[in-house]
């Protein structure tokens, strides 16, 4: 595809059945995390930064593969077959999980026990 906006992106996103995300340097996983808060699973690899980030209580949630491909089969097997509202549950523990008022939060945390 051509490049897109940001609102001709986020139409794809959300028109798409799942974001096939195979990155394995990604530094943090938005693209995984916006799918999911536009109400598209996402597909991630084990053992990397973005895999750290989407679990939920420990928890990955569904998409997680390794770079073999009967798992990757497995993993968008499973990514098929999300209800909808088990994505609206991710979509809700996440945005709550990486909200600004959290990171912020944990931030200031941060800082006042470096600080004392």
């Amino acid at each position: 595809l051509p490049n897109q906006n940001d609102e001709q992106l986020k139409v794809l996103i959300m028109e798409a059945s799942a974001l096939i995300y195979p990155s394995e340097i990604e530094g943090f996983g938005f693209p995984a995390l916006e799918a999911y808060q536009l109400g598209t699973p996402a597909l991630y690899v084990k053992g990397t930064s973005v895999d750290e980030i989407m679990k939920i209580n420990g928890k990955n949630v569904p998409g997680c593969f390794s770079l073999d491909l009967d798992d990757f089969s497995r993993a968008f097997n499973e990514v098929m077959c999300v209800p909808d509202d088990e994505v609206s549950i991710i979509q809700k523990e996440m945005y709550e999980k990486f909200s600004w008022r959290n990171t912020a939060t944990e931030t200031l945390a941060v800082y006042t026990k470096v600080l004392s």
